[in-house]
């Protein structure tokens, strides 16, 4: 199943070269905004969620069984929770990748993921809560909090949970950043929710015809329009989690 992706609240930008506070917001000026669609092309991936409801979240739930996200726990960070909290910081800020995707879900608070574009230009990614975000295995990319010093996030993992950085440069030569370098020369990073092979391609909103049921009793095998006839659009059947594609079958 395929669930909706949203380009709403999220915002990035390209960094500065500022040496100021790592947790200030380093925006360029004039300020340089990264579109979703353009995070989508690094593999970067984003819902926005209610966080209130996370213990009963029906839509998590389901975006969790979809991706296998069958661990999951929660981590608070800020200066009394966190012990040597200042290193701490700085050790998540160094520049690194993984060799599982990471993926967090920001339920209080705020903070910045920051990854590389193709250019090797640092994306800031400001999270605040209901971003739950997607960074694919083998992306250089980086944590920190941002100036209110406090951010509680539950972290979701396949399997066993893995934390385990991998440091830029030694980084370079991991089996996973080829991976991922490969697969963003050809453009086929995977998409939540879809099988990579063969990458997702375009849905079209024509070809297809949908509309609401009468309640005739006769045989199924009529079409069962409604009169006046009442469409349904590809828009709402997207909401059902319906998704469709036209191909040619020669």
């Amino acid at each position: 199943i395929f669930f909706r992706l949203t380009n709403m609240t999220i915002e990035a930008w390209l960094m500065d070269d500022s040496a100021a506070d790592q947790r200030e917001p380093h925006k360029r000026e004039p300020n340089c905004p990264v579109s979703f669609e353009q995070l989508q092309e690094l593999g970067v991936y984003h819902w926005k969620l209610d966080p209130t409801k996370v213990d009963n979240d029906p839509e998590l739930e389901r975006i969790r069984a979809s991706q296998g996200y069958t661990y999951h726990d929660f981590v608070t960070c800020s200066p009394d929770k966190l012990p040597c909290y200042e290193e701490k910081i700085k050790s998540f800020f160094e520049e690194h990748i993984h060799a599982d995707d990471e993926v967090r879900y920001c339920v209080e608070g705020s903070g910045y993921f920051d990854v590389r574009d193709k250019q090797d230009q640092w994306i800031r990614i400001a999270m605040t809560p209901g971003d739950l975000i997607t960074l694919p295995a083998g992306i250089y990319h980086r944590f920190t909090m941002d100036t209110h010093n406090y951010i509680k996030a539950m972290r979701l993992f396949v399997g066993d949970p893995v934390w385990t950085p991998i440091n830029r440069p030694v980084a370079d030569t991991h089996p996973k950043r080829a991976e991922f370098l490969d697969r963003l020369g050809t453009g086929t990073l995977p998409v939540p929710g879809v099988s990579s092979e063969p990458p997702l391609k375009k849905q079209k909103a024509v070809a297809l015809e949908a509309w609401y049921m009468d309640d005739s009793k006769e045989d199924q095998r009529q079409p069962h329009r409604q009169s006046p006839n009442r469409s349904v659009g590809l828009e709402e059947l997207e909401e059902l989690g319906v998704n469709h594609w036209k191909l040619d079958p020669t």
